[in-house]
């Protein structure tokens, strides 16, 4: 068995309750018991397993446990725990960690954004503000290095994309809008939702409907066009309804008139009998 060790975390914390990927580097992962890679989330007495994929022999990538970890008396609900991972059977205490924690959090709750229109194709800066009882905090500074980019504090507005944001006190952060590569003619105004990944990633999108409006240079349509279109729209389903009506009494028309025609094959041969009958009869 090749000794392993981790080095960093990437990113080093997550939502409580949901699935973060965290990119685990360090040495020796890619060993002869690399199928059986784990991470463990919490103390020896207070702990969560989940299973581990090897990428090489520097990086593994594990999800953080859905679960909460179960944690002491008077604890506040975010907290940094002890992180390790490990290759061999539980039984020989083989969990390896290092000086690394990771935080569980509870995601901030946005309660505004200023200002509520930007305008496509300006570098506009944002601030979003959160409930003092579920505020910010200034996260942990991120390595330097284009791969570990997207795990600083983000901004993200709907379909526009992400970019980055600072951190300014528990209640407020300054985003940049992002760098939209729609041109400004093809959008009138579109409302697009707002929410933030304290870690990079894990974007509070169920928590609260927080909105900004992009306008750019294309022209609205009109409210006469509106309701013209809706009113032709109307039209057609009335017109569509009595076709319906039309078509049910024609069958109904046309059922009638075959059994009319059914009867009436019958009725003449039953008279020509009876009057060849009267007369033997008297």
């Amino acid at each position: 068995m090749h000794p392993y060790g981790i080095t960093s975390l990437y990113p080093d914390m997550g939502p409580i309750g949901q699935n973060t990927n965290i990119l685990v580097t360090g040495k020796g992962f890619n060993n002869e018991l690399r199928e059986n890679a784990r991470c463990k989330f919490g103390t020896e007495e207070n702990y969560l397993i989940v299973e581990a994929q090897v990428l090489d022999n520097e990086h593994l990538i594990c999800k953080s446990p859905t679960e909460s970890v179960v944690l002491p008396e008077r604890a506040d609900e975010a907290i940094s725990v002890p992180f390790s991972i490990a290759f061999q059977e539980d039984m020989y205490y083989p969990y390896t960690n290092g000086p690394q924690k990771f935080r569980m959090y509870r995601q901030p709750v946005l309660v505004a954004v200023e200002p509520d229109e930007i305008h496509v194709g300006h570098l506009t800066e944002v601030y979003v503000y959160a409930s003092e009882q579920a505020p910010f905090w200034q996260p942990s500074p991120a390595p330097t290095g284009e791969s570990y980019d997207q795990y600083g504090l983000k901004c993200k507005f709907g379909r526009f994309g992400t970019a980055p944001a600072q951190f300014l006190n528990e209640t407020t952060i300054l985003c940049l809008t992002p760098n939209i590569q729609d041109d400004p003619a093809d959008i009138s105004a579109e409302i697009a939702e707002v929410t933030v990944a304290m870690n990079g990633v894990d974007f509070n999108d169920d928590q609260q409907e927080l909105t900004v409006i992009f306008i750019g240079t294309g022209a609205a349509v009109g409210v006469w066009v509106l309701i013209l279109g809706t009113f032709i729209f109307a039209l057609l389903i009335i017109a569509f309804i009595f076709f319906l009506f039309g078509l049910q009494y024609m069958l109904a028309a046309y059922q009638e008139q075959r059994e009319y025609n059914e009867s009436a094959e019958v009725q003449p041969y039953t008279r020509l009998t009876n009057a060849g009958v009267q007369p033997a009869l008297q």
